[in-house]
């Protein structure tokens, strides 16, 4: 089992190699190629294992802490979860496909995202 912030669910839909650095990325496809494999999951309300290779993680807490807070709440809410719960990857991915991605919440919830333009380019949004 790994722990996951849960609007990490979204950052892992969408994934295409992009990330902070080439350490970031090949970590992200590490754990993208792990969680495929139906892994149980832990939703988390403080780092994870993506956080690990992120340069915005000091001391065990991320520097953007109340943005990425509010995603996590917002993801929470929109699948109706709580942290600390545990669900398999495949069942939180496919909750985040019917309550997030099918109903277009993705902009209202991590919007300003500095990714969220990849986002937006597979969805089809502008």
């Amino acid at each position: 089992m790994i722990r996951l912030r849960p609007h990490h669910g979204l950052c892992i839909r969408h994934f295409e190699g992009v990330g902070y650095s080439e350490e970031f990325v090949r970590n992200m496809e590490r754990l993208i190629q792990f969680l495929e494999e139906d892994t149980p999951i832990q939703l988390t309300d403080g780092a994870d294992e993506i956080c690990a290779c992120c340069p915005y993680l000091e001391k065990g807490g991320c520097r953007t802490k109340e943005k990425v807070d509010r995603y996590d709440k917002k993801v929470l809410e929109a699948v109706g979860l709580v942290p600390r719960t545990v669900i398999t990857y495949q069942a939180f991915r496919e909750k985040i496909k019917e309550d997030i991605v099918k109903p277009q919440k993705e902009r209202e919830i991590c919007g300003n995202c500095r990714f969220a333009h990849i986002c937006h380019q597979i969805t089809g949004e502008k």
